[in-house]
């Protein structure tokens, strides 16, 4: 029981974990977000005392720790009196208890309560600074929090409700990007409707997409200047442009610019990707160029700007503009590599980069070119050979025309093909799975873990026609079921875990409590505590259960730990982190992505010899604590 309310010194209190023993339930976390809360309590003064109690005649602090952590901060920085009174009640009891009680009962504001609250404060004429000067929080903050308070009732009462699963964060940002509170409803109405509340199909319906990576390429300025706006994207690159077709010009623009420079090097073509045939990536040949280094000044430059890139202190922009500058370099070495012989007989390929990134494909072999160029050189050769010319062959079509006929033919049906989405579905799924591969109009087959078999015994046309009777969902569900069969994410590799990189990718869009259902339905825990070393199974005990048991888990014998390992961490839904995708919400850290290999240090010497969502808005109970 809390008995009056009296005041103390600053300077006479203590921290209740400098008790002996401890009386401070949290034993984690206890200087986060120490600013912010201080910036409170200078704002809005002392809310609610310090719960204390007397030991051996000196005062503890059973709860209300981080408040005393925060005046002390003050007081340090003077804005503060040292000895000034502090608001206390006195505890009967068990201190340590009454610390646990106020933590555990303490039930926090809902992150979309706390949000409507902020924005209540920009209604009645607060302004963004105000707010993060009174609350002692970035502006940017401020700004992403207002952004989010101000979505549709409609919207915010749906993530109350948990209509938006375990993702309800990255689905309730991406609404940021609509226009108004209808186009947002119209939306959710149909994607809950759908079934598709994540992130990614929010974002994709309010139309970002493409538009970022044109963006990116063109410029805001550029884009702004010719007349177009943006929405931003507060956590993320997923702006939304008012005129896609707009961007698609200017980046049009922009890269024939770079085609005519190309030209100007001496390439016999030079033409934007997308205007070549499909496939010339991996369908063309390509030339390679000699060895090229960087003389000393670029490697001086490229060292400057690859501290840039890696220093997230330096901000989004600048990191960007620095990756830049150094792809630009680089492309600018590997070009002096072609010879002119090289730029006759070959062109270049310019295209866009997923970031928005200039990528251009030197040395590219156009067979067209390429046979004029031969059946050229043949008949310089034929004449000046001279003789007579052979005798004429009956009249008949070549083995090559055949072919060349036959080319037509595919190049044809392949574009009638392509306007066809649900034929364009069938054929490929009977493909998979007719067990002729080459007597079929389609060539396809998977090279999947074990190479689960997925074909059956009826011909192509069979199989097209069984498949043309089912309904979309029908089809779906068996091309969801020839994807499953062709997954391989096996590796012996364990820097690339099998659940990182592109894996991931396709991870972190599945269902994550599925998932997770059976991701641990398929660890076998009796073999990796039994092949893992000992201090990963101790690891593994303190993720799941606590440091206490694994301390005494360390004392045990291989074949004990195993048992105790196995017996106990597999029902707290722990799994290895080299299982844990980026959906994972069980015991212990998702693992970061590796960080890419420093090169040596005497790299610039012996070069110089020679010659790529500010997203500080986490977890949304910072604001809370803080406020």
């Amino acid at each position: 029981m809390a008995k009056t309310s009296f005041v103390l010194p600053l300077g006479s209190l203590h921290f209740g974990h400098e008790a002996v023993p401890p009386i401070n339930a949290r034993r984690t976390d206890r200087d986060n977000e120490i600013e912010a809360l201080a910036a409170s309590l200078l704002n809005h003064g002392q809310i609610a005392p310090l719960s204390v109690t007397r030991i051996d005649g000196i005062w503890y602090v059973a709860d209300g720790n981080r408040r005393l952590a925060a005046l002390q901060f003050l007081a340090g920085r003077d804005l503060f009196d040292a000895d000034g009174d502090v608001h206390c009640t006195e505890i009967d009891g068990d201190a340590g208890e009454i610390s646990l009680a106020a933590n555990v009962m303490r039930m926090p504001l809902h992150e979309a309560d706390a949000l409507q609250t902020f924005r209540a404060l920009a209604d009645k004429g607060m302004s963004e600074a105000a707010i993060a000067d009174r609350f002692g929080i970035p502006a940017a903050r401020v700004r992403k929090i207002l952004a989010l308070g101000s979505l549709s009732p409609v919207v915010l009462d749906a993530w109350r409700e948990g209509r938006f699963g375990d993702q309800a964060v990255a689905s309730v940002r991406a609404f940021t990007l609509a226009r108004d509170h209808a186009h947002q409803e119209e939306v959710f109405a149909r994607l809950e409707k759908q079934g598709q509340l994540g992130g990614h199909f929010i974002r994709q319906a309010f139309g970002a997409g493409r538009g970022a990576m044109l963006l990116a390429f063109v410029g805001r300025d550029a884009y702004r200047a010719a007349g177009g706006a943006v929405t931003e994207d507060l956590f993320g690159d997923n702006h939304v442009l008012s005129d896609v077709a707009l961007a698609e010009q200017l980046a049009r623009a922009k890269v024939e610019e770079v085609c005519a420079g190309l030209l100007a090097e001496g390439w016999s073509w030079a033409l934007p990707a997308v205007d070549l045939a499909s496939g010339w990536n991996w369908g063309w040949t390509k030339l390679q160029p000699g060895a090229t280094r960087a003389n000393p000044h670029e490697n001086k430059r490229l060292k400057a700007l690859r501290a840039v890139a890696e220093d997230e202190a330096a901000g989004d922009d600048a990191r960007r503009e620095a990756g830049a500058e150094i792809l630009a370099i680089e492309d600018k070495v590997a070009a002096r590599g072609w010879s002119a012989e090289q730029k006759a007989a070959s062109g270049c390929a310019v295209d866009i980069g997923p970031k928005g990134d200039l990528t251009i494909t030197r040395g590219v072999v156009d067979p067209a070119q390429a046979k004029k160029a031969a059946k050229a050189a043949k008949a310089e050769a034929e004449k000046g050979g001279g003789g007579e010319a052979p005798a004429p062959k009956e009249a008949a079509l070549s083995a090559a025309l055949v072919h060349r006929l036959s080319i037509q033919a595919t190049l044809a049906v392949r574009a009638a093909l392509a306007e066809h989405p649900r034929l364009g579905l069938i054929t490929l799924l009977a493909g998979f799975l007719t067990v002729e591969f080459y007597n079929q109009p389609i060539r396809v087959e998977h090279k999947g873990y074990g190479r689960t078999p997925i074909r059956d015994g009826d011909s192509f046309g069979e199989v097209f026609a069984r498949l043309s009777a089912m309904s979309d969902a029908e089809l779906a569900q068996a091309a969801a079921g020839i994807a499953a069969s062709a997954l391989d994410l096996t590796t012996h590799n364990p820097l690339a875990p099998p659940m990182r990189g592109a894996n991931g990718v396709l991870a972190a869009a599945l269902d994550p409590t599925r998932l997770h259902q059976v991701l641990t339905g398929q660890f076998d825990a009796q073999d990796y505590f039994a092949a893992a070393p000992k201090a990963l199974a101790i690891r593994a005990v303190a993720e799941a259960l606590n440091e206490d048991e694994a301390r005494k888990a360390a004392k045990l014998g291989k074949a004990d730990l195993v048992a105790f390992a196995v017996a106990n961490v597999p029902p707290t839904g722990w799994l290895p982190p080299e299982l844990r995708a980026p959906t994972y919400a069980g015991p212990g850290p998702i693992p970061a992505a590796p960080a890419p290999k420093a090169p040596a240090e005497d790299e610039e010497e012996r070069d110089a010899g020679g010659d790529d969502e500010d997203d500080d808005f986490g977890e949304l109970d910072e604001e809370q604590e803080a406020a």
